[in-house]
């Protein structure tokens, strides 16, 4: 059987045949390794096949010979193509000769089902990068010829994807060049299932009961260990949260399981896996055996001798007689020889490799940046934020990971790393540097090590040449992490491992690795339940400052009746009843492709996502034909934005609207680099109106009718030391004169800040609200409210006071507030903090102090919830805290919070964390009213 490779056999000069993932799992395989056994489909098979396909259309009777260079830009014709060539691949026979070869192996594998697992090696491209995490996914099904053959054709086909298709022409492969073998495996029911991903300083293992599918879909958090590689010893354990498990669907009856709907297709044939509830005592138990955790700890230990430090395996224990333990993927990250490495703090996920460019002296900020450096200084100030929109990445001596620099960088969604001591004293201009905003991490590269790893088949870990920050160009999320460092991710998304606590990033406008698919349609659907937007004229500019629009009259008269943002809401179950999502363009081979220009109004868009410690499938496989649902939730989730660059991105994501206008570095895109005292002063007033006006528009209008909340100005002076032109600025203090204080001693560009949100109101948009900063009395609230009664803007039915619960006074105060007019807060987590514990956000050096999950912040957080429901006034969240730490949601939506405000890198883990934990709330209702009978 020259054409099948069984793992045991395969040799060095086999590479290319098999594929990357079959060779290192074959490498470790015969080292003595526990691997699961298996053989791999070689590239040559599929040539044949191809060469079978008989058709009269030249684009079929080409395709072995064929570059398919395509118009990726045309989306229709796009779709066309790749569905026409799938077409002929399901409907063609395979040879019978190789068909009896690979029925045969997998009968030798001795089990009821396979999976078929896409390996391949890509060539060197032009942009230095071969992410292809989520690109093909992998098909389980059962040991028959029928289904082999069926599951063998649908692996294939996923080559000719549209968003495969679309890869290969963005990174310049030609299809002769991808050699794609398929790697069949047994499929058998697990004791538990999870990954083991080790580095120099610190081994995870995640761990989960059953097959790892659950994992893989982000239903349930896995279990965490973290290992000190040295001693092997067990440092810490987190017991996850564990309701579902799935199994092979062996037709055989198992006791006391109760079998629950998937929630999503993983693989091609829906009837393979079983899902089911676990018993409340198996929930509170950890999923790993103590046995096998240690056997798992040896394992490691070896390996780390054998390969190297770096590394990830995913692992699983069998259900046989003899409970025995696993690998069934080895992955092998970026190897980085020659290399001196600094250790900061992860503060915007993603990694880039750039030139580094220093500014030692960050008082001076300089007047331009070189495009896509690394940014290296001591500190940042929010006026930075012009320059840094230039930058690939950036690193500073001081900070925290609430600091302004991080805030700024996650807000561009670029790679970050803070507080690394002496960077700019270490570091030179022009030295090559690899960034890891995950783990934390900045490498200085030597020639050698940049050349290492070009041309593989990449596995996640891979640094790039530009910044990659996380995302495939052809779409989906991958698995960064925030804290600890992990940053793991396998070639393929839906492996069972694919999980760790993390942040993911999206793609920052501009960036020419997603320029090149331009794909993206004017207009997206968001999330399901929600209105598609409206605006006073689709499409035009934003109205003149001061000038009515007829159409955007009919949103003030009430036609289109505006989100409900004036009660609190408690989660029931018919709300949460998931809602099915169409999809359109399937054809009669049982697969299915959503096209951008065909997406069914009012849901948002399909597409894979990482959340918090596994993947959540947002998209169907494409070898899938039924329909999928996603979770209502009804927790209001909101995005926090400033820039109007980022609103078409933003458009995109399932949320209710924007919980947090920035105003403090929107309007830095305005000021010229001047203060607004000194544009008064100046006397042009009018001009800064209409430039105000004009940002604010924006927002009001592409998310209309969605609440946008502005939030006024909120500077500490020393904070914008390049806007301190001719105005008086106070010291260099962690409070200063900040936000509602400011307003009496200088109420100036309040009320012109007030006068530009009336100017919004009169050209028809009543969804804009204000939100008032750092309020640290009542008497600064009644001051700002008497100034927003003389703007004329309550006077708009829907118009919103709030203010922002961010000074410890308001746990005292909220009562009186509230008399006072208060119509909502929002609990701003960062400076509540900092101030309850007395700790400065932006000492990098005090990060272990500064923990918006302290018992005191926490208590707090729920005391400000309980009180706002008690007023029946809607609480809110957005602050850094839900984004950092995902596990506090669960707590968060438990005590009623109204809604939550993330950044846009985190509104889909976070959407899918509140879904998980309203649902974790009716399961335990259900539970209790089913004991109580």
């Amino acid at each position: 059987m020259d054409k099948l490779y069984w793992l045991e056999q395969i040799k060095l000069q086999d590479r290319a045949k098999v594929g990357d993932k079959a060779f290192y799992l074959s490498r470790i395989m015969q080292r003595g390794y526990p691997v699961v056994p298996g053989f791999v489909v070689s590239a040559e098979v599929l040539r044949e096949f191809l060469e079978t396909l008989n058709s009269s259309e030249a684009l079929v009777a080409d395709l072995p010979y064929s570059s398919l260079h395509l118009d990726v830009k045309n989306w229709r014709q796009l779709q066309q193509v790749a569905r026409r060539l799938r077409q002929e691949i399901s409907a063609a026979h395979l040879p019978q000769h190789l068909l009896s070869q690979i029925v045969n192996a997998a009968k030798e594998l001795k089990s009821a089902y396979l999976i078929f697992r896409p390996t391949f090696v890509l060539p060197t491209i032009k942009h230095g990068v071969t992410k292809t995490s989520g690109l093909l996914e992998s098909v389980v099904c059962e040991c028959d010829e029928e289904a082999i053959a069926l599951a063998l054709k649908r692996t294939w086909s996923q080559m000719f994807r549209a968003k495969s298709l679309s890869y290969w022409q963005w990174a310049g492969i030609d299809l002769q060049q991808i050699n794609l073998g398929v790697l069949v495996q047994p499929f058998r029911n697990a004791i538990a299932s999870g990954l083991l991903n080790a580095n120099s300083s610190e081994w995870e293992i995640l761990a989960t009961s059953g097959l790892g599918v659950a994992m893989t879909q982000g239903e349930v958090l896995p279990d965490v260990y973290y290992i000190q590689p040295e001693t092997g010893t067990v440092k810490e354990r987190q017991l996850g949260n564990k309701m579902v498990a799935y199994r092979v669907n062996d037709k055989a009856p198992v006791a006391a399981l109760q079998t629950v709907p998937a929630s999503g297709a993983l693989v091609s044939n829906d009837s393979s896996l079983v899902p089911y509830l676990l018993e409340e005592d198996q929930q509170k138990q950890y999923a790993l055996p103590e046995e096998h955790l240690q056997q798992l700890i040896q394992l490691a230990t070896q390996i780390v001798k054998e390969t190297g430090v770096n590394f990830t395996f995913e692992w699983t224990i069998s259900c046989e007689a003899t409970s025995t333990l696993y690998l069934t993927q080895m992955s092998t990250p970026l190897a980085i020889y020659n290399f001196h490495s600094i250790k900061g703090l992860g503060a915007s996920a993603g990694r880039v490799t750039a030139t580094a460019h220093i500014i030692v002296n960050a008082q001076q900020k300089p007047e331009q940046l070189p495009k896509g450096v690394i940014l290296v200084t001591p500190t940042i100030a929010p006026d930075w934020l012009p320059l840094l929109q230039q930058a690939a990445g950036i690193i500073t001596d001081k900070g925290g990971i609430t600091s302004h620099a991080a805030i700024l960088a996650r807000e561009l969604g670029i790679p970050a790393v803070v507080s690394v001591a002496d960077a700019t004293a270490i570091i030179q201009t022009g030295e090559k540097l690899l960034i890891d905003g995950d783990k934390g991490e900045v490498y200085r590269l030597t020639r050698e090590a940049r050349e290492i790893g070009q041309g593989e088949e990449d596995t996640g870990t891979k640094g790039t040449q530009g910044s990659y920050r996380g995302t495939s160009p052809v779409g989906g999320f991958s698995v960064k992490s925030s804290q600890r460092p992990s940053g793991i991710s396998f070639g393929d998304a839906e492996s069972f491992g694919h999980a760790t606590r993390t942040r993911t990033q999206s793609p920052r406008s501009g960036d020419p690795h997603f320029d090149k698919l331009s794909a993206q349609p004017a207009a997206l659907s968001h999330r399901a339940g929600v209105p598609q937007r409206q605006t006073p004229a689709e499409g035009n500019p934003p109205m003149p400052y001061g000038q009515a629009s007829p159409e955007g009259a009919k949103l003030a008269g009430g036609s289109i009746p505006p989100a409900d943002f004036g009660a609190t809401q408690t989660p029931t179950a018919l709300a949460l009843v998931e809602e099915s999502v169409h999809r359109q363009g399937e054809d009669n081979t049982g697969t299915s492709e959503l096209t951008e220009d065909t997406k069914a109004p009012g849901w948002f868009p399909l597409r894979k996502v990482s959340v918090d410690k596994g993947t959540y499938l947002f998209s169907a496989s494409s070898s899938s034909s039924s329909r999928l649902s996603l979770p209502m939730i009804t927790t209001k989730l909101l995005v926090n934005l400033s820039q109007p660059s980022l609103i078409e991105q933003a458009q995109s994501l399932p949320v209710d609207g924007v919980g947090l206008l920035r105003s403090e570095l929107m309007a830095l895109n305005i000021l010229e680099g001047k203060h607004p005292s000194a544009w008064l002063l100046e006397g042009h007033r009018t001009k800064l109106l209409e430039r105000w006006y004009e940002q604010i528009i924006h927002f009001a209008q592409a998310f209309a009718p969605r609440p946008v909340f502005y939030r006024s100005l909120d500077w500490r002076s020393h904070e914008l030391p390049s806007l301190n032109d001719n105005v008086e600025s106070s010291t260099q203090s962690m409070l200063g004169e900040r936000g509602t204080f400011s307003y009496l001693k200088n109420p100036a560009v309040f009320e012109l800040e007030l006068a530009a949100l009336a100017g919004v109101q009169n050209a028809g948009y009543s969804n804009i609200h204000l939100l008032l900063p750092f309020v640290r009395t009542v008497e600064e609230f009644s001051f700002c409210r008497q100034k927003v009664e003389q703007a004329r803007l309550t006077q708009v039915p829907q118009f919103q006071l709030w203010i922002m619960a961010e000074v410890p006074s308001v746990l005292f105060l909220l009562p009186e507030y509230v008399k006072a007019g208060v119509q909502g807060i929002s609990i701003g987590t960062n400076d509540l903090t900092q101030l309850l514990l007395a700790v400065d956000r932006e000492q990098g050096q005090l990060a272990k102090v500064f923990d918006e999950r302290h018992p005191v912040v926490m208590g707090a957080v729920a005391q400000l919830i309980q009180m706002a429901n008690s007023a029946g006034i809607p609480c809110s969240i957005c602050g850094q805290a839900p984004a950092l730490y995902p596990e506090i949601i669960d707590q968060l939506v438990q005590w009623g919070i109204t809604s939550i405000s993330v950044e846009q890198e985190a509104v889909e883990r976070t959407y899918l964390a509140i879904a998980r934990a309203e649902q974790k709330i009716i399961l335990e209702a259900a539970r209790r009213q089913r004991n109580q009978q």
